[in-house]
């Protein structure tokens, strides 16, 4: 009796463990056959990180969008860029834009902030300005910091770093690191994908009801409710790095300009407002808990300490919200920046850099 059940539970887990095998084998190899746009897009550099594959074009159906697609264009050296760009410039001054999936843009490269800036600066000076866009998703501070280092050889008058308080302050504390087996096997996965839609915990149950909202901003605001000393050491590894950026800055007469990105949750809550509230209760924040206020808060004071030029975008975001023309700053789809966001912040940002090439000090929008 007892030999008949141990080969029983014998021939269950080989049973189990050949399943498991296959999905996991199967996963790899579906994986290699079909690249999606993280595969097309990005490619892992020991040194950064995440960056973008040099000579790329593709594009995706968006239906927010003005054309109803987004096409994805990089240059010879990985920056979203419809030109070339030379290591000489041809122009009087060159600016160079750093940020995340935000600055890099769910957008055609013309709509960018960046370029946005760049047609405002060329339109109104004698003087030709460029403006190169150096956004890479899933990037944070940390990673622009050391693009920053490879792309000195650009020679820029200002380098411009855009810090969205929606999860930049929690990406900070992973450290980047290549895709693991696991990952690639979850990517595809019947039987890990199952097991997840089986996990009721808080942040799962959010993510089910709007992943973007989570993603673009409630999920660092639960990582840090979960782990109260977290946002110090965020804010300290912020202004590390901030420090060395203005050394760095300094050393090669590069102008410094940090832009505040706020969320879709603090500038239009009501576009998703169903949504919000229900992650807000399923998390159990109060109505009066915005991380990304502290977060901002917490910004200001580390660049007024460093006397680092900033501009927040957050007022300049809450006036230009115009739901009644349902004109969103942000895309209802994925909560990045939409055409909109990117014209509002590409003109602040032209005004700002006019001051800035002027040799007139930046404005703080407090």
């Amino acid at each position: 009796m007892k030999k008949d059940r141990a080969k029983k539970l014998l021939l269950l887990a080989m049973s189990i463990g050949f399943v498991v095998l296959l999905d996991f084998t199967g996963s790899l190899v579906y994986g290699l056959l079909t690249e999606d746009m993280r595969d097309r897009f990005f490619v892992f550099d020991r040194e950064i990180g995440f960056i973008h594959q040099s000579n790329v074009e593709f594009e995706v159906s968006w239906p927010e969008a003005r054309s109803g697609k987004v096409v994805y264009r990089t240059n010879n050296i990985g920056l979203r860029e419809d030109r070339a760009t030379l290591e000489q410039a041809t122009v009087n001054d060159r600016v160079i834009v750093f940020g995340d999936s935000h600055t890099d843009g769910v957008v055609n490269n013309r709509d960018s902030f960046s370029h946005v800036a760049e047609d405002l600066l060329n339109r109104s000076s004698e003087t030709r300005v460029e403006v190169l866009n150096a956004g890479i998703g899933l990037s944070c501070i940390r990673q622009h910091a050391q693009l920053l280092k490879r792309l000195l050889r650009l020679r820029p008058c200002v380098a411009v770093f855009t810090v969205f308080v929606g999860n930049d302050y929690a990406d900070i504390l992973h450290t980047a690191a290549g895709p693991t087996l696991y990952d690639r096997w979850l990517k595809h996965s019947i039987i890990l994908r199952g097991l997840r839609r089986l996990d009721v915990s808080p942040r799962m149950r959010a993510e089910r009801v709007n992943r973007y909202a989570m993603w673009q901003s409630m999920a660092q605001a639960y990582y840090f409710k979960q782990h109260p000393d977290s946002l110090a050491r965020a804010s300290r590894m912020h202004e590390e790095l901030f420090s060395s950026i203005d050394s760095i800055c300094r050393e090669h007469k590069i102008v410094p300009l940090i832009l505040i990105l706020p969320t879709k949750y603090q500038v239009e809550p009501g576009s998703a407002a169903e949504d919000f509230a229900s992650i807000e209760h399923l998390l159990g924040f109060t109505p009066d808990r915005k991380t990304e206020e502290e977060v901002s808060i917490n910004l200001h004071a580390i660049l007024r300490r460093l006397r680092i030029p900033f501009v927040d975008l957050k007022e300049r975001f809450s006036a230009a919200a115009d739901s009644a023309h349902a004109r969103h700053l942000f895309w209802q789809a994925d909560h990045h920046l939409s055409e909109y966001g990117h014209a509002v912040a590409g003109t602040v940002l032209a005004d700002t850099l006019r001051g800035l090439l002027r040799g007139l000090p930046a404005s703080e929008a407090n």
